[in-house]
């Protein structure tokens, strides 16, 4: 990294202060002209910045080289602090770019991760409190995704994600990038959108299958019975819609599967799972005997076959350190040619630079190895001094490491449970777990495909400790349910799970917009949760904040409105929108964002305001159960006077969709067997033997 230091100056061109003091924000540069706006707007707003420009993804090497000149340049002019990586990383990036290519966002999706993990990496090692990036001016990038993506790593890294909408600048972006006289590139992104913006070839397709996908929305809209509303056309414009529609119906199928959350993060799997993406099975290494109720079931004694999956364990390491409780080979899997061999718990250092692996400093002569065992497959691996079931992967990325868990599902979920469920739970509701979590597994497999592997071990996808997170009675639920799993039609649903209902579950469209059929709103006993009942206070000046942090800006809060557009609440009475007005605007939040925003528990929440320590308040109304929610014409006035407090008080904890963990756990204690359960929180599916 090359660091030009740059003083910072004020608008009208005094300084301000030496570079090297606190460091507020690391702000990632796609190119200069992109951070022409966004570096205007946080001088605007007072917030100290650092360029970082890193982008691997930019080639030929003569535009990728004028991209880092024109960003220097901009530096220079605009008085910015700059950190450079100026490594021209075109092997890196094609190899990533190809293993992505086939994957729904793929590409994207991988370039997005990239840069903005490195970003979050760097701001962290390096004092930043926060990173942002200027792809978030770009009206050509995917927002939505690149949100999800650098708040996944902020969390990773314990760095702040800054958010703002820069596309609201673009013009003005353009006209400083003019007035520099910076080189503006013709394309944005990568080499691929150069192609797909100059190609005919390219272009003809595209607009060929956004034609297929409107006849095929119009046909299944026919298919359920629905409306289609359309604009007068001609007579031959219409014959030839319907001829394409009635070619269209034959193959298309009965249910589509929605993406839907995972169970705690709230974040959509990246790929849909079909019944031709089935991993390859592999014979289970342990066996048990089947419980009584699946004897009862009349489910064959002899032990089935399993899945094996990949789980992430750390990406983006510079040094990995391995072993195994046996004696072990270290393999090239490609042409399964030994690279070491060591006794048991030896430890095998791998390590990675841009011309492959070493294993305790010798040349492995490729980009991934594989741990095996010597003789029997008897052993446990260890990685970080964190022992796992099946072996490690060690795959290079660049100069860095992903570390690979190749592991049988069951033993994966030995892991994932107790991390999900309090291993001192019911016997019941932890097999009900179990069974979730496997069919989750199963659901979002390939969801990090792009980086090599299925899921990672984060919340993002399933807590995963190995060895470390395994607990007897978890274990046991794991292994008397043995290959269950909960499927719609012939696939595994998205088993949605949540900590807290606060009393009812939640449908499945009033989270992401999309009908699910096994995902209704369901009453749930929640008395005992420790998070039935929560409350959070704020001044006024701290919601403005929350707010402007998030792109809203509306000046000094004088109204609250908890149903602007008369939607009242959804069916469970989780919040739909709120209307905040201020001196400068409005901002209608719609209430999953709005839990974000302001950390909230749930989206089952009420608001009153406060205006003294003497129970001088203004609630918003009552509602079931005797809780304070708001009616439908709900509306609070800030009046700005000294001690006003805004006080948020809901119920539950998540997402609301799926099951329940307390819940569950009420209906366990209570006597319910796991199959009652998941049948309570999921609505119309099969539970079967799936291996």
């Amino acid at each position: 990294m090359e660091l030009i230091p740059v003083r910072y100056f004020s608008n009208d061109g005094k300084m301000l202060k030496e570079p090297g003091g606190s460091k507020e924000l690391l702000l990632h540069m796609c190119c200069g002209p992109c951070s022409c706006y966004p570096i205007k707007k946080l001088r605007e707003d007072g917030i100290e910045r650092a360029g970082f420009f890193f982008d691997p993804n930019i080639h030929p090497y003569k535009e990728w080289d004028m991209r880092l000149k024109t960003a220097k340049e901009f530096a220079l002019k605009s008085h910015l602090e700059i950190i450079t990586d100026e490594n021209y990383r075109l092997r890196d990036f094609l190899k990533r770019a190809l293993a992505a290519e086939n994957t729904e966002n793929g590409r994207c999706r991988m370039c997005y991760t990239w840069r903005l993990e490195e970003t979050a990496r760097f701001a962290a090692e390096n004092g930043f409190k926060a990173f942002s990036s200027t792809l978030f001016y770009s009206i050509y990038q995917q927002h939505e995704l690149m949100k999800e993506t650098a708040q996944f790593f902020a969390d990773r890294y314990n760095v702040e994600f800054y958010y703002e909408d820069f596309r609201t600048g673009w013009q003005e972006g353009i006209d400083i990038c003019q007035e520099l006289e910076l080189y503006r590139q013709p394309y944005c992104g990568c080499i691929f959108s150069e192609e797909e913006r100059y190609s005919k070839a390219i272009r003809k397709q595209k607009k060929k299958e956004n034609k297929e996908k409107k006849r095929a929305r119009l046909a299944a809209q026919l298919a359920e019975g629905g409306v289609i509303r359309m604009k007068a056309l001609s007579s031959r414009r219409f014959l030839s819609m319907v001829l394409g529609i009635c070619l269209m119906l034959p193959v298309m199928t009965a249910v589509t599967e929605a993406s839907l959350i995972t169970p705690y993060s709230g974040m959509k799997p990246d790929k849909e799972s079909t019944a031709a993406d089935k991993p390859a099975m592999t014979v289970a290494a342990n066996s048990s005997n089947s419980s009584k109720e699946n004897s009862k079931a009349g489910v064959a004694e002899t032990e089935p076959a399993s899945y094996v999956i990949r789980v992430g364990l750390n990406t983006g390491v510079a040094r990995a350190d391995a072993s195994m409780t046996t004696a072990y080979r270290i393999i090239n899997p490609a042409n399964g040619k030994v690279v070491a061999e060591l006794e048991a718990n030896e430890l095998a250092q791998i390590s990675a630079d841009l011309s492959g692996l070493a294993v305790n400093g010798a040349s492995a002569g490729c980009d991934e190895v594989r741990l095996v065992p010597a003789r029997k497959n008897d052993g446990l691996v260890s990685f970080n001094n964190t022992k796992y079931h099946g072996t490690l992967v060690f795959r290079r990325s660049g100069s860095y490491i992903n570390v690979i868990n190749e592991v049988d599902l069951d033993d994966y979920l030995k892991g994932v449970v107790p991390s999900e469920m309090n291993q001192a739970w019911p016997a019941e509701a932890l097999k009900a777990q179990s069974v979730a979590a496997r069919t989750f597994a199963l659901y979002s497999r390939n969801q990090h495909i792009s980086d090599g592997y299925d899921l990672c071990n984060t919340i993002h996808c399933q807590y995963y400790e190995g060895l470390k997170g395994e607990a007897d009675t978890a274990t046991a639920a794991v292994l008397e349910t043995k290959g269950y799993v909960m499927t719609k039609g012939t696939r595994p649903i998205c088993a949605a799970f949540h900590s807290s209902s606060g009393g009812m579950t939640e449908n499945s469209e009033n989270v992401w917009g999309r009908y699910q059929p096994y995902l209704r709103s369901v009453a749930d006993d929640d008395s005992e949760s420790p998070y039935h009942d929560w409350r959070v206070t704020a001044s006024a000046n701290e919601i403005e904040k929350m707010l402007v942090s998030a792109g809203y800006r509306i000046g000094t809060l004088k109204s609250i409105n908890m149903d602007p557009g008369k939607k009242g609440r959804s069916e469970s009475g989780r919040v739909v929108e709120v209307l905040f007005k201020g001196t400068d605007g409005t901002a209608i939040v719609d209430g999953v964002k709005l839990r974000s925003i302001f950390g909230l528990k749930s989206t089952m929440f009420s608001i009153r305001v406060q205006r003294s320590a003497v129970n001088s308040k203004e609630s918003l109304a009552n509602s079931r159960n005797g809780k304070s929610m708001p009616t439908a014409a709900s509306s609070l006035q800030l009046t700005g006077a000294e001690g006003e407090l805004v006080i948020l008080e809901g119920h539950g904890f998540g997402h609301g969709l799926g099951m329940a963990q307390y819940g569950a756990k009420a209906m366990a204690d209570k006597g319910a067997k796991w199959q009652d359960i998941l049948n309570h929180y999921y609505t119309d599916i099969v539970i079967s033997k799936y291996y």
